[in-house]
């Protein structure tokens, strides 16, 4: 069984500082001899004895003796003291490890004091709220400040702000953007509002596919309507005259339209193609197809409208403005094949 060299009885080489090295271990067991105090203190002890035996002893070797163990011990306490200062120094910056070394009383004045500094108890603080009243600042127990955001407040002076916007109006750009979407809007509104008689006029037949209404398309519809509004041929013919004249009037208006609201936008193509196909139509079927192309381009556009007014206001912080629902239209489901 090994025995711990710090806690194992002392021998004579123990006592004059001469036993052997061990590694790890704490005290004069884990110096070198010549470093071991007790080696020391053999050294002059022998010293001692040896000036007993000269032929004119030294009378105050003893004395001379007692002196370099009290300067020995001087010096080992200025450097232990020395050493924790520089420790504690470093702590604090180059600064006050420099007056260490420099003056290493005051440099312990000065550590002493910041210490002191460092583990006074950290008086509490109370929270306290910012001028504008958007954060509170509260202290924890290092005394480090914690700012939290007082969302009541935020939301509530956003909503001031939201207000005064929106009793000031928007801007003049938006305002004019505004209302020329508010504009094609509504006529786009209007102009499915008159759609709905047209379409009666085809009288179109889903069960046999024709298209039996009083409205006729192509050179016998010319024929049949120019002998019906000079009252040659019944009340059929004057029938046929009177949707062709309503049809010829909502045809341009549509066309024009269409060709307007759509223009510089996504849709502007299309709505040129399909304004050309009933521009050019010479059946009851090419212009009721292109009718409902034109329809639901319209549809199209009255909705980019509707979103363009509702992200403009969000983008600027404004309130969304109401908008007035789409007239009921009729749903044209027959297209050519």
């Amino acid at each position: 069984m090994t025995m711990d060299p710090n806690t194992r009885q002392r021998g004579l080489l123990d006592a004059i500082g001469l036993q052997k090295m061990q590694q790890g271990a704490t005290g004069e067991t884990g110096q070198r001899f010549y470093q071991r105090p007790s080696f020391g203190r053999f050294l002059q002890a022998l010293g001692a004895g040896a000036n007993q035996l000269t032929a004119n002893p030294d009378p105050n070797y003893d004395r001379n003796i007692m002196a370099q163990r009290k300067a020995q011990f001087e010096r080992k306490q200025l450097a232990d003291k020395r050493q924790k200062a520089m420790q504690l120094a470093q702590r604090y910056g180059p600064k006050v490890q420099g007056l260490v070394a420099a003056d290493l009383d005051a440099g312990l004045q000065l550590i002493a004091g910041l210490e002191a500094k460092r583990l006074a108890p950290v008086k509490p603080r109370l929270p306290t709220v910012s001028s504008d009243g958007l954060t509170t600042i509260s202290y924890g127990k290092d005394g480090m400040p914690i700012i939290t955001v007082n969302e009541d407040v935020v939301a509530a002076k956003t909503e001031i702000e939201r207000a005064q916007r929106n009793a000031k109006g928007l801007p003049s750009v938006a305002y004019k953007d505004e209302e020329a979407d508010f504009q094609k809007i509504q006529s786009l509104d209007s102009i499915n509002m008159g759609l709905d008689e047209i379409i009666k006029d085809f009288g179109f037949n889903a069960q046999t596919n024709t298209f039996d209404g009083n409205l006729k398309i192509g050179p016998d519809g010319f024929i049949l309507g120019s002998l019906g509004s000079v009252g040659v041929g019944g009340e059929g013919y004057e029938k046929i005259a009177e949707a062709r004249q309503n049809f010829e009037r909502f045809k341009t208006r549509l066309i024009n339209e269409s060709l307007r609201l759509n223009k510089g936008v996504q849709t502007e193509g299309d709505s040129q193609r399909a304004a050309k196909e009933l521009g050019d139509a010479n059946t009851e079927a090419l212009a009721y197809s292109a009718i409902k192309e034109l329809q639901e381009i319209n549809q199209r556009a009255r909705a980019n409208a509707v979103s363009s007014i509702a992200r403009r206001r969000d983008n600027l912080g404004f309130d969304p403005v109401p908008v007035p629902d789409a007239p009921q239209a009729p749903k044209i489901t027959w297209r050519i094949k």
